[in-house]
């Protein structure tokens, strides 16, 4: 009887037409599942420690070197952000958000030609209030304070302000 509109009155089909209509709210909408890859790795990597996280990545980089390559192209580190692209550099340590106290801490136990590279990088202002972080510090403080830098730089990605793909890119290129 369905298959001959013309024989069901016009009242019929609207009752069933809203009656459908209730019923498909019910069901849930499409969703989007991973089957994990590089960047759902990179994003578990980036919720650890930093100690943590370079310890999972030296033994996939022992186990699978192509799943490490895939890995570094989402995930970025503090010594991704010491060994950026000068051009990247110049933009990054320059924002105003950086603070002074907390990069001294962030750089506490770092090689000091790192550190006089980084700060060249920094206005003026800055670079005359920076003073090295001398008291002991633990190393969950350390690495609190470089994850700020390193959210500093994926919000800064965010915004535009600058490319995170370039220092990822420039991380492939250490690989090979």
């Amino acid at each position: 009887e369905l298959g001959t509109l013309k024989n069901i009155p016009l009242e019929g089909v609207v009752s069933v037409a809203q009656e459908l209509k209730k019923k498909t709210s019910f069901i849930p909408g499409p969703k989007e599942f991973s089957r994990g890859g590089g960047k759902s790795i990179a994003s578990i990597l980036s919720q650890m420690s930093p100690d943590a996280a370079d310890q999972y990545l030296e033994q996939i980089l022992a186990d699978d070197p192509d799943l490490y390559a895939e890995i570094k192209k989402h995930f970025l580190s503090f010594e991704d952000l010491l060994s950026m692209p000068e051009h990247l550099m110049s933009v990054f340590w320059r924002s105003p958000d950086i603070d002074v106290d907390e990069l001294a801490k962030a750089f506490k136990g770092t090689d000091e030609s790192v550190v006089n590279n980084i700060i060249k990088h920094l206005p003026k202002r800055k670079q005359s209030m920076y003073d090295e972080y001398k008291q002991p510090l633990s190393k969950k403080e350390i690495n609190k304070s470089q994850l700020s830098f390193v959210h500093l730089a994926r919000a800064m990605h965010q915004r535009e302000d600058i490319n995170l793909d370039d220092v990822l890119s420039s991380n492939e290129d250490l690989i090979e």
